[in-house]
């Protein structure tokens, strides 16, 4: 039986990273509900009727991840995985996320929407924030044999 968890429909052989040595581990303050997909096409039609064609029976999801406060460092690394091109390069490679509350459960990643940053002004000292991220989990880190 299933757990409910992302982990239990995704695909089992596991999805290997464009960038394997990359892994983001800053711990959210919240993690929104995960919105669940599959490639399908779904049409109206006049009488009402719903049809769908199914292109795929893969499932994935998008994760939006917050945070109220984040350390500089944090904060710096999440910047960059996002704009160094070793790393995840925007939204051209993907990298492992740590998931904070599915223990030892570890997914192939990618960033989904752009990444905004706002700087913060703390008692004369100025460095960037990172607020939220959207992620498309789209496979299990392989298990090591």
């Amino acid at each position: 039986m299933a757990n409910g968890e992302m982990w239990d429909y995704l695909a089992s052989e596991g999805v290997t990273a464009d960038k394997p040595s990359v892994t983001l581990s800053v711990t959210p303050s919240e993690i929104l509900p995960a919105e669940g997909f599959k490639r399908q096409d779904v049409y109206e039609m006049d009488s009402g009727q719903i049809v769908c064609v199914g292109i795929s029976n893969n499932s994935y999801f998008d994760v939006k991840l917050r945070w109220k406060i984040l350390t500089t460092s944090d904060a710096g690394t999440i910047m960059d995985i996002w704009h160094n091109t070793d790393k995840g390069n925007g939204f051209l490679n993907s990298f492992y996320w740590d998931h904070p509350t599915e223990t030892a459960h570890v997914y192939t990643v990618k960033f989904k929407k752009n990444l905004i940053t706002n700087e913060i002004a703390d008692y004369g000292t100025a460095y960037q924030q990172v607020n939220e991220i959207t992620l498309r989990v789209f496979g299990r880190k392989p298990v090591a044999v």
